[in-house]
């Protein structure tokens, strides 16, 4: 978190975070934000630099962070709480926190961040970006709601839309109908150079390509509902099928060794849970493993008997690294115990290593331990750096 003088245009850092979503300036000069993409809010006086955590994400209603703080006056402020377990509906929840520390209200339910200008609170529904009038002191709406413009973009995974108002009431905003995360899968040769790309398929994330080469699992997220779900692409008929249908979001797949199992983490019911599924069969989907806090799934070892897991820390917020049996036979393993948030954790073709990522001083680093972990490891980037793979041999 820097701050930058706008004459003379120098910056002086702050405070390191790991990817905090959002902030803003208070009227006497400190800065609430995130410290991380899953934390509740804070406050630092940019005099004395002392950091205040202000929020909690335990309180009701329990929320996974806490992220895109506006001021609503001078003593109170907007936030959206991501919800752990929304149910059905919006999955963002519109709180109304205060400075002096009393427990925050909420509002509403949305699909992202609320901003207030003018007496009107300004937020998304279903792309199209409302105003509605709100009085500050009862915080209730005093009218109805009115379409401002239709179209706005949107981070479903950050909860974020991408608009802003100036107090004088000029509105900026980003068009896109559909998700703004408007990714492509392509591929490319062993020179760099691409020669080919995914039909039919946009706002992708995470993917997993099959062992034989012939197939990817893909999460593809909903333009509207910012949940995920996923799909299978083949490479030689270039046809997507549809591969999950569940309420919740279905994301980070990884294949199994034989490539005839498809393991993913299912986000639908009240507890994470990672899943197996044989898309070539009749099965259900089964459950191997199911935590609160299970955050992603990144790799199966090379025998498939080991997983590389993510949770989130309930206390820090951080992300934590785990390598887990698939038969459950025993817990989670954390692979390193160091305070940064480490994920991605990822086996080498013959079992004996662990890449992942790991945070140090607010950037992403690979690292390298052996499998199992031990306290030693070797840090293989300087720069930052987060998505990684092994060749394979």
């Amino acid at each position: 978190l820097h701050i930058m003088d706008l004459a003379t245009e120098t910056r002086r850092q702050i405070i390191v975070t790991e990817g905090g979503k959002g902030g803003c300036w208070t009227e006497d000069d400190q800065i609430l934000f995130p410290v991380s993409a899953s934390s509740p809010l804070s406050k630092v006086d940019l005099t004395s630099g002392e950091v205040t955590v202000i929020t909690d994400l335990s309180a009701e209603p329990v929320s996974n962070s806490h992220r895109h703080p506006r001021m609503l006056d001078r003593d109170s402020y907007l936030f959206a709480g991501r919800l752990t377990d929304p149910a059905s509906g919006p999955p963002i929840a519109i709180m109304v926190g205060h400075l002096d520390g009393s427990p925050p209200f909420e509002l509403m339910r949305s699909e992202s961040q609320a901003e207030f200008v003018g007496g009107h609170l300004l937020y998304l529904s279903e792309a199209n970006l409302i105003a509605r009038p709100l009085d500050t002191e009862t915080l209730q709406f005093t009218g109805p709601p009115v379409t401002l413009v239709s179209d706005v973009g949107r981070i479903p995974g950050a909860a974020l839309a991408l608009f802003s108002c100036s107090s004088q009431g000029d509105l900026v905003f980003h068009p896109g109908y559909s998700s703004t995360l408007v990714a492509k899968l392509a591929w490319f040769d062993a020179n760099g150079d691409r020669v080919g790309e995914a039909v039919g398929l946009d706002a992708i994330g995470n993917f997993a390509v099959s062992p034989s080469g012939g197939v990817v699992a893909i999460e593809v997220w909903g333009d509207r509902s910012g949940l995920s779900d996923l799909w299978l692409y083949d490479l030689e008929t270039e046809v997507p099928t549809r591969l999950t249908f569940d309420a919740g979001s279905e994301r980070s797949p990884a294949w199994g060794p034989d490539g005839k199992t498809l393991y993913y983490l299912d986000e639908s019911g009240e507890v994470p849970a990672i899943m197996a599924l044989e898309p070539e069969g009749r099965a259900e989907p089964r459950e191997i493993l199911s935590l609160p806090g299970l955050t992603s799934l990144s790799h199966l070892s090379p025998d498939g008997t080991m997983m590389g897991i993510a949770l989130t820390d309930s206390v820090t917020g951080l992300f934590r690294a785990y390598i887990a049996p698939v038969d459950g036979s025993s817990p989670p393993v954390l692979v390193d115990e160091s305070a940064g948030s480490a994920l991605n954790p990822r086996f080498s073709p013959d079992g004996r290593w662990i890449a992942y990522s790991l945070t140090g001083d607010g950037a992403f680093r690979i690292f390298l331990k052996t499998n199992p972990p031990t306290s030693r490891k070797w840090q293989l980037t300087d720069q930052n750096a987060f998505w990684h793979d092994w060749s394979p041999t």
